[in-house]
């Protein structure tokens, strides 16, 4: 007998019929927002696994996580798309190691022996309330940590360099060795202006370099 003709003659509607077989077959896993059975395209715990240890592993941390999505398709392991690995670490907050490498940084930095020995010149960026900046241009003593010559400047001219080395050098203590002046290799301080002053021979620039050496021009 035909399932409609039967449906018919109790007076059940199919959608009625069709509900309660569902619930007859439905399935009491809580943690799933869905059944597997109903769902035959969902991937298995075993997947979702997967994916976690190739997601968390530290010997695939250089591995972007869309390629991995790829690796794992060649390696055979899991068919999901790159969008599917994407959800589940958000959904799960996986979080993928990151194992940075920093420079062993000197423990021991410049040191002097006497005032004017060594100078640092070095320029400070200052945001002020009205949107505008001010440059701090400064010349400090390595020995004796005072500040020889400062200058607040509106813009960063090459001649802000040479006003605040003039004043250290009028600020130091007499010495019969000419000052070091160690900075950077910003155009404040690698200039025209600056390297007349270099070359009269009252003082002796040496740059610092990103690496952590200097040289002296």
């Amino acid at each position: 007998m035909p399932l409609r003709a039967l449906l018919r003659f109790l007076r059940l509607s199919p959608s009625r019929f069709h509900a309660w077989r569902r619930l007859q077959h439905a399935c009491a896993i809580d943690d799933q927002s869905s059944c597997p059975r109903t769902s035959p395209y969902r991937l298995t715990p075993t997947e979702v696994r997967a994916i976690q240890d190739m997601v968390t592993s530290p010997d695939l941390s250089h591995v972007p996580t869309g390629t991995l999505a790829v690796l794992a398709q060649r390696l055979g392991t899991v068919w999901a798309s790159p969008s599917t690995w994407y959800r589940l670490v958000r959904k799960y907050g996986w979080r993928r190691p990151r194992l940075r490498v920093h420079p062993a940084k000197p423990k021991i930095g410049l040191r002097t022996t006497r005032a004017d020995e060594v100078w640092h010149i070095d320029t400070t960026v200052i945001r002020l309330l009205d949107g505008t900046r001010a440059y701090l241009h400064a010349v400090i003593d390595n020995y004796s940590q005072t500040h020889l010559g400062v200058a607040s400047r509106r813009h960063v001219r090459p001649v802000n360099s040479v006003t605040v080395l003039l004043d250290a050098s009028r600020a130091g203590a007499p010495s019969t060795t000419t000052p070091v002046v160690l900075a950077d290799a910003g155009v404040e301080n690698v200039n025209a202006q600056v390297d007349a002053l270099i070359s009269t021979g009252v003082l002796r620039r040496m740059l610092a370099l990103r690496s952590g050496s200097s040289r002296t021009p």
